[in-house]
């Protein structure tokens, strides 16, 4: 090629920073293709668990009105009330998470419909019971048509969820491949930069007389820190001679940039790798505990728990009819005497205390199931104003309130940011706590309020103070754990209500914590990010 020195002069500027610009778009391509690869991954994987979430809410139903027929209990009616109030939520948010995925819509239709044909038959049997038909409640249970129902359910959500299995391992694939290729081009495009720019100075020094090995040993010169002789004349050569002596300084610091720069970038990619493998990891866990935390509670304790109610009932039945037949005239007074007296006595107890046990884990897996959901449930953000929220909580607490003969005061509170239903949960424990634990020596008052000032963190700091039995000091860490409870033997109640309020404290970046003293009082504080100036509702938590 006929060029000047100035002209490949400009070519060894142009096409190294041509170069660079190509390679850093591919960076940048490749980084988005990793980071949406990731995305939905991780949307496949919520997919996942809210479609389990859905099945189990439905089994958890089912299980439920075949527990109220046999011991026509209406606490083992409760998960079934439950599941008819949130499952229609559950099942829209499925449908909105595959809303991109016409196969998918199909078949969360079809689970629609086999949900509210398995409801609309739980529904019949509960009227039933509580019509007190019982025989043909049992009857309709023991025809199957509940069990080809739940079967058919069960089929339905294994067709969808074997559709968003393959689907997360093709995107985990995905992601994977994303990786490859950003580590590839990394190490390919530090090569090519190298092999790049090793031709163009092969090609330079081909087409350069003795003058440019001069002005090669001045440069090596320059580069060793010397000062050679500068080239005589005035032509091209002699310009670049010369600019080399004034660029030396400014090459040795932009090339120290450089380096920084590059290094600087390598970190960060190593850093976004760790943080997305451990991100993958982390919600792999958390969905296999999922998983296995709600098949525990619905088929290995559920089940179990409503046969040993239902034989304890069918006990206490045996019980009184062989007690009818020690009434009978022809029975010795001796016999009928020791008759009744085991039959009154520790059997009669014993039925009891098996009765009172069975309602008491029914009691505690709810509580466990309410506890994971606190820390599964999807959180709506949005500004919440608390003040009429509290006013809700105190409204439906008012039975309460007149017969503990408390006072309750709540100030008005600014507003935060964070999901109301969760918000209002969290207050409606913390003043049920406070009415549980009251002094009965002398008249309850709670008060409800905010610090003047956000805290260091930027959080505002919100309050409910009562003037109960107070906490002492070594119970004051534990009772924000599930089970704890400062005095076991005031009141009801599984020890999760703190629990909960802690949970929800942390999922809104926020905390919780307790100051005490026996005999005075406690003041319970919620920390909580406050709501910005222009908010909209996102999804969050």
């Amino acid at each position: 090629m006929n060029l000047t020195v100035s002209q490949k002069g400009v070519a060894l500027v142009l096409v190294p920073l041509a170069f660079q610009l190509v390679f850093v778009a591919l960076v940048l391509k490749a980084q988005h293709d990793q980071v949406e690869a990731g995305r939905w991954a991780a949307h496949t994987k919520e997919t996942i668990v809210q479609g389990h979430e859905v099945n189990s809410a439905v089994l958890d139903a089912h299980a439920a009105v075949r527990g109220y027929v046999i011991s026509r209990s209406p606490a083992f009616a409760q998960p079934y009330q439950s599941a008819r109030r949130e499952l229609p939520a559950r099942l829209d948010a499925l449908s909105e998470l595959v809303a991109d995925n016409p196969g998918q819509q199909a078949r969360v239709a079809a689970v629609r419909d086999r949900a509210e044909g398995l409801l609309a038959w739980l529904d019949a049997v509960a009227v039933l019971v509580a019509s007190g038909k019982d025989a043909e409640a049992v009857e309709r249970v023991r025809g199957g048509r509940g069990n080809e129902q739940a079967d058919a359910l069960r089929s339905e959500v294994a067709l969808f969820l074997a559709e968003e299995e393959r689907l997360d391992h093709e995107r985990a694939v995905s992601l994977e491949r994303a990786r490859v290729r950003f580590n590839w081009l990394l190490a390919t495009g530090g090569a090519a930069a190298v092999g790049f720019t090793a031709a163009l100075i092969l090609t330079f020094r081909r087409t350069i007389t003795q003058r440019f090995a001069t002005l090669e040993a001045n440069a090596r010169a320059l580069g060793a820190g010397g000062t050679p002789a500068p080239l005589d004349g005035n032509d091209e050569i002699a310009h670049v001679d010369r600019a080399l002596r004034a660029m030396a300084t400014e090459l040795s610091r932009a090339s120290g940039a450089l380096r920084e720069m590059n290094e600087g970038l390598e970190q960060r990619v190593r850093e976004r790798t760790i943080e997305l493998e451990a991100a993958n990891r982390d919600l792999a866990q958390k969905n296999t505990e999922n998983e296995m935390f709600v098949y525990s509670v619905s088929h290995d304790l559920r089940s179990p728990l409503v046969n040993l109610q239902g034989f304890s009932k069918e006990l206490e039945k045996a019980g009184q009819q062989l007690a009818a037949v020690l009434d009978d005239a022809a029975v010795p007074p001796d016999i009928r005497g020791r008759g009744k007296s085991v039959l009154g006595g520790k059997m009669a107890k014993s039925i009891g205390f098996i009765q009172t046990a069975v309602l008491r884990l029914s009691g505690i897996i709810d509580a466990l199931l309410r506890l994971s959901r606190a820390g599964r449930v999807e959180y709506r953000l949005e500004a919440v104003d608390l003040t009429p929220v509290l006013t809700q909580v105190v409204a439906a607490a008012q039975g309460t309130i007149a017969e503990r003969g408390a006072t309750v005061q709540v100030a008005p509170l600014p507003p935060a940011w964070g999901d109301r239903t969760a918000l209002g949960q969290a207050f409606a424990n913390l003043i049920g706590n406070a009415l549980t634990y009251l002094d009965p020596n002398r008249p309850g008052l709670i008060e409800v309020g905010c610090a003047p000032e956000p805290g260091p963190d930027g959080l505002h700091t919100y309050f409910v103070r009562d003037n109960g039995l107070g906490i002492a000091e070594g119970h004051q860490q534990k009772i924000f754990q599930a089970f704890q409870r400062a005095h076991p033997g005031v009141g009801s109640g599984e020890g999760l209500g703190l629990a909960i309020v802690a949970r929800v404290a942390e999922r809104h970046r926020g905390r919780a914590w307790v100051e005490s003293r026996p005999g005075a009082g406690s003041t319970f504080f919620l920390a909580l990010p406050p709501a910005p100036r222009a908010s909209a509702k996102v999804k969050g938590g």
